[in-house]
């Protein structure tokens, strides 16, 4: 997650973020399944990475979406709230 995160912020600045969240949202939502059918410990690994990699498209492509959406003085609410939603 921590390091796909910067490389996946500059895919999403050079991309279509809409379907950046929307890959993300289905590659960790099929891997959460990946993990709960895994018989074994390695495939359990590669569907956590993949969760991992899937979760890690989302904050940088909605933050910059907000950032499209508000204006720069008003913009501290709705990433404050986005950020509040993950903890």
């Amino acid at each position: 997650y921590a390091t796909m995160g910067v490389w996946l912020g500059l895919v999403a600045d050079r991309t279509n973020r809409r379907n950046l969240i929307i890959g993300g949202i289905l590659l960790w939502s099929c891997a959460t399944v990946g993990g709960g059918l895994a018989s074994n410990y390695g495939e359990f690994f590669v569907a956590r990475m993949l969760v991992g990699l899937g979760e890690a498209s989302l904050s940088p492509a909605a933050i910059s979406l907000i950032a499209d959406l508000f204006e720069p003085g008003k913009r501290g609410r709705p990433i404050g709230i986005f950020l509040m939603g993950q903890a």
